[in-house]
């Protein structure tokens, strides 16, 4: 219904944004802390994170399981978001030698379970690792379509336990300028983190110096794998995940004035497009 008032405040509508677009996605870093005596941490971009060096091990994180009334099925339900990230890291918090914690969300782990046979979307790591040991799925330099480790950490999302007032090498690296005007993030409203809903899943290890050259290599070769399928599992999980993450990083408004509809489009809070709609 259209009403023939003339407005003077202009009506904004935030609504959720659900839109795909060339690659676009946050650069930013935030200091994450809860603002109490925990340990605070240095969120990377997404897609931004070592691959295949969990030495702290890894964990799945989900929800109490819900069994059917009318049926045998058991239904559980995989954490994500906020609620993933203060579950996880609880756990880092409770382990003295962990200095990172990553989380993955769920478009990955159908082909974590075609690949290892087992799923997890919580993962620790205990020591620090060269820049080399990195990978990062938003800066695709080869001009082509992302390799398979580029595809697997978009689906993932990095927080570095700060040491004191000092940043890792790695969030100098990849968060550069953007670190002087981060935000503090406050947990999940009603959010009730608990690491018993993480199960371990593969254990802590030590990783020789050897074995992490071996995974450089694996990651300077472009992450061949030979599998047709888990290569279009991958690629399905990059499509879904980088579409999250476009979606987290894009604010979309309505804005109502005198005869006027406009669209309102900012990423990653600068404005992008002001758009008329009828």
């Amino acid at each position: 219904m259209r009403s023939n008032h003339h407005y003077s405040v202009a009506i904004i509508l935030n609504i959720a944004a659900s839109i795909v677009v060339a690659q676009s996605t946050s650069s930013s870093c935030h200091d994450d802390a809860d603002g109490d005596s925990s340990p605070s941490y240095t969120k990377l971009p997404a897609g931004v994170t070592t691959y295949g060096f969990d030495d702290g091990g890894c964990h799945f994180c989900a929800a109490a399981a819900t069994s059917s009334s009318t049926t045998t099925t058991t239904t559980t339900t995989p954490l994500s978001g906020d609620e993933l990230s203060q579950s996880c890291r609880q756990l880092c918090d409770s382990d003295l030698d962990c200095v990172a914690y990553t989380i993955g969300r769920p478009a990955t782990l159908v082909a974590q379970q075609y690949q290892w046979l087992s799923m997890s979307n919580c993962c620790l790591e205990k020591r620090h690792y060269p820049r080399e040991a990195f990978v990062d799925a938003v800066d695709n330099n080869s001009n082509g379509s992302p390799n398979s480790c580029q595809q697997d950490v978009m689906c993932w999302t990095r927080y570095e336990k700060k040491e004191g007032d000092e940043l890792s090498t790695h969030s100098q690296q990849h968060c550069k300028q953007d670190l002087r005007s981060s935000v503090s993030l406050a947990p999940t409203p009603g959010a009730n983190p608990n690491p018993n809903q993480c199960s371990l899943v593969w254990p802590a290890t030590s990783v020789t110096d050897e074995e992490i050259q071996t995974k450089i290599d694996f990651i300077k070769d472009g992450c061949p794998r030979n599998d047709a399928i888990y290569e279009f599992m991958m690629a399905k999980a990059y499509e879904e995940c980088k579409a999250e993450v476009f979606a987290e990083s894009v604010g979309v408004s309505v804005i109502v004035l005198p005869e006027s509809v406009y669209t309102l489009v900012s990423v990653d809070g600068a404005l992008q497009r002001l758009t008329q709609m009828g």
